[in-house]
């Protein structure tokens, strides 16, 4: 065998222990990963078992803040699950200098100004009449006059309807001239009695009979007197149910008598508003139907019978109306002032954001965003009244106060 052959030989065996020795090499780590793979979940199951029915403490692993807490005391939790969020922060809580690469948020900025502020609340309401009447028949009888129409304007004691009473008229003079007969025969038998010509008996039966002559009269009388209706008080008659011709019954209703010389207005308040309306003497109204003309009214009750279905009591506003331009049923919007407020904080709405519990903005501090919770009052045209959380001098953010986050840099372009 020649040299050659001997090198060949042994090239051959030593490039197989090569690879022998590389594939073990590179089998050892893809076997512990495969072990750990398989042993890991074991291990991790044993633990939670050996856990179970125990609490398990998370440990912060720096100083830091806590943000939010997205799991509350019972909650069932699975692995990955969200917890809390923290930011770090040093150890007396103020926030680190952060890495000169963070990029800052654009946003523009406005000073908080206060100004002077009335709390007010629109309340929805309905006029009425001052003054209104159902004129009826108390009599029977054919109706020979009604000739008003409606919308007429009438005066206390003018006569409304006719109902014939020639009937009652018989009857009216039938029982004056019973009555004269029968206060004559008592007449008489009173002179009769004193000179002991007749008995007491007979006495007593004269002057009974002048009494029911004399009630009789009296009824009679009512019954002719009300063949002539008449208006009760100056005002207008807003609806005829009858016509001439007919023929009336008593409670026979004939028409409807209004006086709106005066209105008024009855409006739904709240029970938690009625405190701040006992302490007005008046209040002002806007009509939308005469291009929301504003008029104001005195305050004069509060019916202590709630309005079940809309949960508020009716307040009464009475009103002047000389003018007669208010009529009933209009409708109107009553301003309710619950509070004035010289320095009042407003801002618009698009300016609050709305949070799960709370409402919150941004103002700016040392070129970074701060989170401001809000408590907000009343919301008038597109402005909320805040009652705590901003005062007047304050740097608020305003564009781009959704793209920024506690603590995060700010940089401001206006």
């Amino acid at each position: 065998m020649s040299i050659d052959e001997n090198n060949g030989g042994q090239k051959s065996e030593a490039g197989a222990k090569i690879k022998k020795t590389s594939w073990i090499l590179w089998s050892v780590p893809v076997t512990l990963v495969i072990i750990l793979f398989i042993l890991i979940p074991v291990i991790q199951s044993k633990m939670i078992k050996a856990g179970a029915g125990k609490p398990v403490y998370v440990l912060s692993q720096g100083y830091g803040k806590v943000e939010n807490i997205f799991v509350k005391t019972g909650d069932l939790v699975e692995p990955g699950r969200e917890l809390c969020s923290l930011m770090a922060t040093e150890k007396d809580g103020s926030i680190p200098p952060s890495d000169s690469t963070e990029a800052a948020i654009e946003v523009t900025v406005k000073t908080v100004a206060g100004k002077p502020f009335d709390d007010v609340v629109e309340l929805p309401g309905v006029i009425t009449a001052y003054t209104e009447s159902n004129l009826s028949a108390q009599i029977s009888g054919k109706i020979l006059e009604f000739s008003i129409k409606e919308g007429d304007y009438v005066k206390k004691g003018d006569i409304i309807v006719k109902i014939d009473k020639r009937d009652y008229q018989i009857a009216f003079n039938r029982a004056g001239a019973e009555l004269e007969f029968a206060k004559s025969e008592f007449n008489r038998s009173e002179q009769l009695l004193k000179s002991n010509a007749i008995n007491l008996s007979n006495h007593e039966s004269k002057k009974n009979d002048y009494l029911i002559k004399q009630a009789a009269y009296e009824n009679v009388k009512t019954s002719l007197e009300r063949c002539e209706i008449t208006a009760p008080f100056d005002g207008i008659v807003d609806k005829k149910f009858s016509e001439a011709g007919e023929i009336a019954s008593p409670g026979m209703r004939l028409a409807k008598l209004i006086d709106i010389s005066k209105v008024k207005v009855n409006v739904g308040i709240p029970e938690k508003d009625i405190a701040h309306v006992r302490k007005l003497k008046h209040i002002k109204f806007i009509v939308p139907s005469l291009d929301n003309k504003e008029f104001a009214g005195e305050f004069k009750n509060i019916v202590m019978s709630m309005i079940d279905v809309a949960k508020a009591y009716p307040l009464i506003i009475e009103v002047d109306n000389s003018s007669m331009e208010l009529l009933p049923g209009m409708i109107v919007k009553a301003k309710i002032v619950r509070a004035s407020y010289q320095n009042a904080v407003l801002l618009p709405i698009f300016s609050v954001i709305p949070g799960d519990d709370e409402y919150y903005t941004f103002v700016m501090n040392s070129g970074r965003a701060q989170k401001r919770v809000l408590k907000i009052g009343s919301f008038q045209d597109r402005n909320v009244h805040i009652l705590d959380g901003l005062k007047p001098g304050d740097t608020l953010i305003d564009k781009g106060n959704k793209l920024v986050a506690d603590g995060s840099k700010v940089k401001v372009i206006n």
